[in-house]
């Protein structure tokens, strides 16, 4: 008996605005530093160009989901993004078991980088 090959779900539009903030925010967690899209590409995500991250990133942003420092710098994830990230993972034991620490340092970064910036 032969079988049909599955064929392979597109993402939608939603899905992939949705990777790319979640792979930005474990990314930043991990480096403690803005993310640009071509470091976000070379981290998983070669299969999109530079701009078409970009163009996510400027979505994100009018969202609320992202910040960006100035004109050409990376991006980094708003407080409502990480909020939407550990609801996201809530049923993931694991997931707090191995970050939770991470998560709660990269709000203090994110808190002092904006105070820095009001002050």
């Amino acid at each position: 008996m032969k079988t049909l090959p599955l064929k392979r779900k597109r993402l939608t539009k939603q899905d992939k605005e949705t990777a790319i903030l979640f792979g930005l925010i474990e990314l930043y967690i991990k480096m403690g530093e803005p993310i640009g899209s071509n470091s976000l590409r070379e981290k998983g995500f070669e299969y999109m160009s530079s701009a078409t991250i970009r163009n996510y990133f400027a979505k994100l942003e009018e969202n609320g989901l992202l910040a960006q420092q100035h004109a050409s710098g990376g991006r980094i994830p708003t407080p409502k993004a990480f909020e939407l990230y550990a609801r996201h993972h809530l049923n993931d034991p694991l997931f707090f078991f191995f970050y939770e620490d991470l998560l709660k340092n990269g709000l203090k970064i994110q808190g002092s980088e904006i105070a820095g910036y009001l002050s």
